[in-house]
């Protein structure tokens, strides 16, 4: 299975000052996409013939121009993923893939995850890991957020990648693999380092894999095998590009 799912954080500013313009222009001519045998016109006309889209499931054009206007301003899933598309076709002579543009206009990549074996890493292995293993240990008001699978937000993806990495680390450990010290070296994320609940729940983890735990077992088997020496850097260079940014994250899958 091939592809890869693009993680974005936004640059509200960029947005409101780049983007708005363009997503509340109705005079834009259409404009013919030969690969997908179909034409683009404006915002608006995209969000009407694209009413039945699952993807943009009570997607107001009115609401999302009316939310910008705001001085802060949050944007679900479904708008994001809206303007995002229309934009990616509708300017795609424009920018022809290049992230630098989507930047520009307050579409900020922060890294992509292959969907054979880091999605499932990242969101089954970990995020099952962090339910089972990490919650438990702590007092259940501090992470009422992280019940809402539907949001994926700064704090609970820097929770999941410092859980991720940990369990790498414990992995090279046990394994007696040198990588362990290029993984410490560049974990540069103190506090969780310093969590006894971080290394306690993964090492709960990892003993559980090996105690012949089914659950997410193949891609538990996976990471033990051969993900530990490589994903820490991935997931790493993803809370380097997150830098001070709170709010939402958003994904936009390609295949």
């Amino acid at each position: 299975m091939g592809g890869f799912i693009e993680l974005y954080k936004i640059d509200k500013t960029k947005i409101k000052e780049r983007l708005y313009p363009k997503l509340s222009d109705t005079a834009l001519p259409e404009i013919y996409n030969s690969n997908l045998n179909t034409s683009f016109g404006t915002f608006q006309n995209y969000l009407i013939n694209n009413k039945n889209s699952l993807d943009y499931l009570n997607t107001s054009y009115e609401t999302i121009l009316k939310k910008l206007q705001t001085e802060k301003f949050t944007l679900e899933h479904n708008e994001f993923s809206a303007i995002f598309d229309w934009f990616t076709w509708y300017y795609q002579d424009k920018h022809q893939g290049d992230e630098i543009i989507f930047a520009e206009y307050g579409l900020i990549a922060i890294g992509n995850l292959n969907v054979r074996y880091e999605v499932p890493v990242f969101f089954a292995l970990t995020d099952d890991g962090i339910r089972d293993f990490y919650l438990p240990l702590l007092n259940p008001t501090d992470f009422e957020w992280y019940n809402d699978s539907s949001y994926l937000n700064t704090q609970k993806i820097r929770l999941m990648i410092d859980y991720l990495v940990v369990l790498c680390f414990n992995i090279a450990g046990y394994k007696k693999d040198p990588c362990q010290q290029d993984i410490k070296e560049n974990f540069i994320i103190s506090d969780s380092r310093n969590d006894p609940n971080m290394q306690i729940s993964t090492w709960k983890h990892l003993e559980s894999y090996l105690n012949g735990n089914k659950n997410n077992r193949s891609t538990m088997e996976y990471l033990f095998e051969d993900g530990y020496t490589y994903i820490p850097g991935i997931v790493l260079d993803i809370k380097r590009n997150l830098g001070s940014y709170q709010g939402l994250i958003y994904k936009d899958n390609s295949y």
